[in-house]
């Protein structure tokens, strides 16, 4: 309510009551009539005041609320502005970490497939597959660019999703050995002069890097947080006489330069050994094992793949299923290898007093033969062949087919034959003309059902058993056993690589169904966010 209305409802009642007033009253009452008037003036003033008064304090709380509800709403429109402007740039940081992340694992994929390449670049002259800048080159395949070259790993453990590298270094003192278990990843393993052991390990942010001493072993591991273990690639660098025990599940192991024992087990994945000194014991079931440079007594087994020894020097054992066994360049004065549907090459040299055993079941067996040394050989079979391309004393034959095991020793190169100055005798009736082939004895054989015939024997010479159930066993020279081993060696890696090449794209589909359905998961958690 104004001032001014207030005024219009009480003027009215003013002028009634000066009206109201007698108007035959005396002048003492015209005085007191004023007065009242005047005093219903006053009051009704008084009254207009306290209304105009009233009316200004609630017209100023209207103002201060509407001013107070402005500033609020202001306040309301300044904080929402806020809170999206901060989720714009944590949606924005978590695209970028993402993209970085991505950007890494590229750059990583990147640095794998280079350092394969560059793997198979340097091993160009030890198997069937040549590198060059267009792409790869097979000695009996085609030549396929690098574009079209996919690297897969075994995607049966986890993918790192996350991932992370941790970099320590651990103290270790003499006496002690390192032993290292990793599900799936490679494991590459240098030496230096240092007591300390270097670790560098690639692996998924969730899992944690753990370390523990029993029984004067250093145990390394890396335990996951969830039921499945991711890829973990291992780098060590560790002291040179520092004692290993390495093994795998899917992954490679390589270790070079190493001067102490050492024994590394995978299941799928080759294992390569290169300048170490000590005792070796090397085992795969799905993958190649391969010596080289190596001093020591070797142990090395694989199942179903190939074991391959270069100039190794020390007792060497070497065992196969379905894979050859490869020795080149053996410095050996024991030697013992034997597969079962595999093949067996050796093309090096016998060591004097040295025994050599070479056996195969379905496999074929060659053997390099050095006419300048003189070598025991001992030759079993039950129903394969012999070949040479050397010149070997002819073998009696037999009157009948015989159903057990057929054997005959000789020595190659035969020794000359010293005449003896024959004791007197009295005079015996004429005998037969002496036939002019060479006298044959006839000895048994040790766990043989029949005579085997003894050509020749030489004391102190090297002993080489050579035995095979239903293969052939070849014996020539060095230059053709190598030339053969080329050829098999060319064979196999190539088909090896195509067999690698295939199960790479088939890898490379599932890693790209598996990255779409994680992005698709993580687009509808990101939904889900943003509803909330």
């Amino acid at each position: 309510m104004t001032v001014r209305a207030l005024l219009r409802m009480l003027w009215p009642l003013a002028l009634a009551g000066l009206v109201a007033s007698p108007v035959r009253a005396g002048d003492c009452d015209q005085d007191r009539a004023a007065e009242q008037a005047q005093r219903a003036a006053e009051r009704a003033a008084r009254v207009a005041e306290h209304a105009a008064e009233k009316a200004q304090r609630e017209a100023e709380v209207a103002a201060e609320k509407a001013r107070r509800g402005a500033e609020y709403a202001a306040q309301q429109a300044r904080r929402g502005a806020e809170v999206a402007t901060e989720r714009a740039r944590e949606i924005a940081r978590v695209a970028q970490e993402r993209a970085q992340i991505a950007a890494e694992r590229a750059q990583r994929a990147g640095q794998r497939v280079a350092e394969r390449v560059r793997r198979q670049s340097e091993s160009a002259s030890d198997n069937g597959v040549i590198g060059t800048r267009e792409g790869m080159i097979f000695v009996d395949g085609p030549e396929v660019p690098w574009e079209d070259v996919n690297w897969a790993d075994d995607a049966r453990s986890r993918r790192i999703s996350r991932p992370m590298i941790t970099d320590t270094l651990l103290r270790v003192g003499r006496g002690i050995s390192l032993g290292l278990t990793n599900f799936s990843g490679d494991i590459v393993v240098k030496v230096w002069d240092r007591s300390e052991v270097h670790i560098k390990a690639e692996h998924d942010r969730s899992d944690r890097f753990f370390a523990s001493m029993k029984n004067d072993m250093l145990k390394l591991s890396m335990r996951p947080r969830e039921s499945a273990p991711a890829d973990v690639e291992w780098a060590l660098t560790v002291p040179v006489w520092l004692p290993l025990e390495i093994s795998g599940n899917e992954g490679d192991i390589a270790v070079t330069g190493l001067r102490s024992s050492l024994r590394a087990h995978t299941m799928r994945g080759d294992v390569t050994v290169h300048s170490c000194q000590g005792p070796i014991e090397i085992y795969s079931v799905e993958g190649d094992v391969r010596a080289e440079d190596v001093n020591g007594y070797v142990t090395a087994v694989s199942v179903n793949s190939d074991v391959r020894l270069v100039r190794v020097t020390g007792p060497v054992e070497a065992q196969s299923i379905n894979g050859d066994i490869q020795m080149e360049d053996v410095a050996s004065a024991n030697v013992s290898a034997s597969t079962m549907n595999g093949q067996v090459y050796y093309s090096s040299a016998f060591q004097p007093r040295g025994r050599y055993a070479f056996s195969s079941h379905n496999g074929k067996i060659h053997v390099g033969v050095d006419d300048a040394e003189r070598v025991n050989y001992t030759v079993s079979s039950f129903s394969g062949e012999v070949q040479t391309t050397v010149p070997v004393p002819p073998v009696p034959e037999a009157p009948a087919p015989r159903p057990y095991r057929r054997a005959m020793r000789f020595s190659f190169p035969t020794p000359p034959a010293t005449p003896e100055p024959a004791p007197p005798a009295p005079p015996a009736p004429a005998a037969p003309p002496a036939s002019s082939e060479p006298a044959k004895a006839w000895v048994p054989s040790q766990g043989a059902r029949g005579p085997q015939p003894l050509l020749s024997y030489t004391p102190r010479a090297p002993e080489v058993e050579l035995e095979s159930f239903s293969g052939l066993i070849q014996l020539a020279s060095r230059e053709v056993v190598e030339r053969a081993l080329e050829l098999r060696r060319a064979k196999l890696d190539s088909l090896r690589a195509l067999r690698g090449m295939a199960r790479a794209h088939r890898f490379e589909y599932k890693m790209r169904f598996h990255e779409k359905k994680s992005e698709k998961s993580q687009d509808d958690e990101d939904r889900d966010k943003d509803k909330k």
